[in-house]
């Protein structure tokens, strides 16, 4: 039972609206992902997306604990390697299943570009505003309905600018911008 209160205080632990991570490369190379959940998706729901998100990580540490778990016994390590990754997919590829409608009512965007890239600027914008509309949730300044309602804008700019995208030819330049609504 500890277990599950601590898995499902590490699925809330993220904010409300989705999740918007960056990571640079030693060439200067930035890969920049912001995905806003639709507006109004429940605690539930967000839950299941996290869950689905951090699946192939799960899978690894899993079957890392397992191996480990295993090198003491003389007899059937891999039975038992076996026995906690079969399991362990089987929920991954439910999960799947389960958060394909969540997954494609969600807004993705990724930009990979150069470290001082316009749309790497513009998508740590949007999230610096959802999460400033956290704290002023948080703090009681914000009703559910205005944060809500900033999250819908945001949602709308991200999945706005994936039709922008989708509509125009793609240009040479300093990056390659790669946005969809698919699921992530």
């Amino acid at each position: 039972m500890a277990l599950v209160h601590l898995l499902l205080r590490l699925l809330d632990a993220g904010p409300r609206w989705g999740r918007h991570t960056v990571g640079a490369s030693r060439y200067g190379v930035v890969r920049s992902e912001l995905v806003v959940f639709a507006p109004g998706t429940s605690v539930e729901e967000r839950r299941r997306l996290r869950l689905h998100a951090a699946g192939p990580q799960l899978v690894v540490a899993v079957t890392a604990a397992g191996a480990v778990g295993t090198l003491a016994l003389d007899r059937l390590p891999l039975l038992l390697l076996a026995a906690l990754a079969l399991p362990t997919a089987s929920l991954l590829l439910l999960s799947a299943r389960s958060t394909r409608r969540l997954r494609r009512a969600c807004a993705r965007r990724l930009v990979i570009a150069d470290v001082d890239s316009p749309a790497v600027a513009e998508q740590a914008a949007i999230a610096a505003v959802l999460r400033r509309a956290d704290r002023l949730l948080d703090a009681g300044v914000l009703t559910p309905l205005e944060h809500e309602e900033v999250w819908a804008c945001a949602h709308d700019r991200v999945a706005g600018r994936v039709a922008d995208r989708r509509s125009q030819p793609r240009a040479g330049g300093s990056g390659t911008s790669a946005t969809d609504g698919s699921p992530s």
